[in-house]
This record gives C-alpha cells, sequence and structure tokens, in this order.
C-alpha cells in the first residue's frame, strides 16, 4: 500500500522544519546525558555511562566532540579498543605518593559543563557537506590547463601533438572517474548524515556523475 505523503511546497516546508527540530532535539537530548552522566560520576564513581553514550551515537567526527566535552569538564576518559568503547575516571596523579601529576586530569566540573554545549565546541569541525561538483572540476580543469600550456611549448611538432591529444584524453576520463570516486566513498564521507540527508545526497552524485560521463564523451 502506498503511503499517503502531502507534496505541496506547505507540507514540505512542515517536513523541513520538522527535521530541524529533530537536529535541535538531538543535540540538546546528547547534552542532558552529558550532565548525567558526569554529575553520576561524580557522585558515585561510576563513568560508564560515557562509553555507552558514544558507542550510540552515529559514527561520525561528532563522536569525539563528546568524548572531547567529557575530558574538558570532568576526569572521565573514553577510549576505543577495537569495537569497544570503555570510560575511565583520570587520576589527579600517576603515583600513589602524588608526585607525578597527570596534566590530563580535569576536575568535575558541573556548572561548566551545563553551560557549555558539546556541538559548539571551538575545535568542532562539521560533518561533511555535500561535495561541490562544480568547485572540483574547476580544480581540475585549471590543473589540465596549466599542463597544456606546457605541452603547447613543445618544440618538435609531432611530440607536441601527442602530448595535447593526450591530456586532452585525460582530462576528459578524469572529469567522470572523479566522480566516480567520490561515489563509492560516499557510504564512509556521509555516514553520519540522517538517511533523508543521504538520500539528497547520493542523488546528486549520481546526477554529478552522469554530467561528467556525458561530458567524457562529448570530449572524446
Amino acid at each position: 500500500m502506498e503511503m499517503n505523503v502531502k507534496t505541496s511546497s506547505a507540507a514540505i516546508n512542515k517536513l523541513i522544519k520538522a527535521v530541524k527540530k529533530t537536529g535541535d532535539k538531538y543535540n540538546n537530548t546528547v547534552q542532558d546525558a552529558i550532565v548525567a552522566i558526569i554529575r553520576h560520576a561524580n557522585d558515585y564513581g561510576d563513568c560508564t555511562g560515557a562509553a555507552r553514550l558514544v558507542d550510540a551515537m552515529p559514527r561520525s567526527n561528532r563522536r569525539q566532540l563528546v568524548v572531547d566535552h567529557f575530558a574538558q569538564y570532568s576526569p572521565i576518559s573514553v577510549v576505543k579498543f577495537g569495537e569497544t568503547f570503555n570510560a575511565t575516571l583520570r587520576k589527579p596523579f600517576y603515583d600513589k605518593d602524588e608526585t607525578k601529576e597527570n596534566p590530563n586530569y580535569r576536575p568535575f566540573d558541573i556548572e561548566g559543563v551545563k553551560a557549555n554545549k558539546w556541538w559548539e565546541r571551538a575545535g568542532a569541525k562539521k560533518l561533511p557537506d555535500v561535495i561541490d561538483y562544480d568547485n572540483i572540476r574547476t580544480k581540475m580543469l585549471t590543473f589540465f590547463e596549466s599542463q597544456l600550456k606546457k605541452a603547447n611549448k613543445i618544440e618538435n611538432d609531432n611530440d607536441k601533438a601527442q602530448a595535447v591529444a593526450f591530456i586532452k584524453a585525460s582530462r576528459a576520463a578524469a572529469s567522470a572517474f572523479n566522480v566516480r570516486v567520490m561515489a563509492e566513498n560516499a557510504a564512509d564521507a556521509w555516514e553520519g548524515l540522517n538517511d533523508n540527508d543521504k538520500a539528497q545526497a547520493v542523488a546528486f552524485i549520481k546526477a554529478s556523475r552522469a554530467a561528467a560521463e556525458e561530458e567524457a564523451r562529448n570530449a572524446a
């Protein structure tokens, strides 16, 4: 049975707004979990929830933001061994005599973690964006144009003709191949995206690949 989905602009805008709210809710839910885990660890010495939280997140660089947040506002350290995340509490000193300080140790800072959001960290990196094919194509064409200029300076006419033909053929092949490589790597690059974003990214790559292959055929 086909789903009855409204496709008017108003309905689409409503769905887009819902996606934004879902993203905000996700960020705030993770923030609440971080604060709760740090408070629990401070009260009971149990920080295992930190490992479970990081493991529950989508595989992306946003995981590292959460790990760094724990490390900045608490002595909680989250590391990965194989496929398993482990959380432990750093100690302020390396030795029992308390003569060797641990430079990575941070005390519990409940108010600090409550006031600072994990997704707003100064060192936060953006998730991989949709690949800008026009930008890639421009850089690629600039490279081949520079090679053509060098080839046209060859004195021997026969060698020059062969070099120019080779560069033009390479340019046409690279135009199509470059996008194929991006398509093959898309699953890893966008693993942290939600299904809607991933579908749009895949559709964009397929369209770009088709355009590149058409360009290659025309240039051949």
